[in-house]
């Protein structure tokens, strides 16, 4: 993990995940970048983590967006192995989690998600519970749809059964959920969030366009 905390901290922790591992919190000059100086101004800790196969993580050699799966029979794979997805989400929620030790004082958790790591945040906020406060998050213009392999780093046995990637996001109702790079994402696999978070009168903010660092400063600085 790597853990930002300013002197005047107060009590806010913002939870950052990107695929791009830790080190999306810098800048090429190895210093915190402007989003990321600016949540720390307003006295917020900024936590980041290499979740599965990301940052430092990343095999040398190989694709990093893959794991191996039984050319023979795909379940014996998945009968006895979480897939890459469940284990990123597993991740996250593990870093959640180690916050509050982590942190003494720490009062309030948000949750952000950019790029390709957007999904995974969105669905790990469906199982925080009480845990995360607001979360931001970048779809990426991802549905589960688009997947043609059982290898494919998003793949997820029953994704589409249960409405995608919107019907999956769904089961966080009441949680305030800001959601940007909707635009791409198939209308018949975002309608079942919407129509879950209009019926339960939750807070959704549906945004088409991707997801900035600049965007997750403001938004969770409002």
């Amino acid at each position: 993990l790597t853990m930002l905390t300013p002197e005047n901290f107060s009590g806010t922790v913002v939870v950052w995940i990107d695929a791009a591992g830790r080190s999306h919190l810098f800048g090429e000059n190895g210093e915190p970048t402007a989003p990321v100086r600016k949540l720390l101004e307003a006295g917020s800790a900024v936590v980041a983590a290499d979740v599965l196969l990301t940052g430092e993580q990343k095999p040398a050699e190989g694709d990093s967006d893959s794991l191996p799966v039984d050319g023979q029979y795909h379940g014996f794979t998945f009968c006895y192995n979480r897939p890459l997805l469940s284990s990123r989400v597993r991740d996250i929620l593990l870093t959640v989690g180690a916050v509050r030790g982590y942190l003494p004082g720490t009062q309030t958790v948000h949750l952000a998600g950019t790029g390709k790591a957007g999904p995974w945040v969105m669905l790990a906020r469906t199982l925080a519970g009480d845990a995360v406060s607001q979360t931001v998050a970048d779809a990426n213009g991802f549905s589960f749809g688009s997947i043609e392999s059982t290898s494919d780093a998003m793949f997820l046995p029953g994704a589409l059964k249960y409405g995608g990637l919107g019907g999956l996001t769904a089961a966080a109702v009441p949680a305030a959920l800001t959601i940007a790079g909707t635009s791409e994402v198939p209308q018949d696999e975002l309608a079942p969030l919407n129509q879950v978070y209009q019926t339960a009168g939750a807070k959704l903010n549906l945004i088409d366009g991707p997801l900035t660092a600049d965007q997750v400063a403001e938004l969770l600085l409002k």
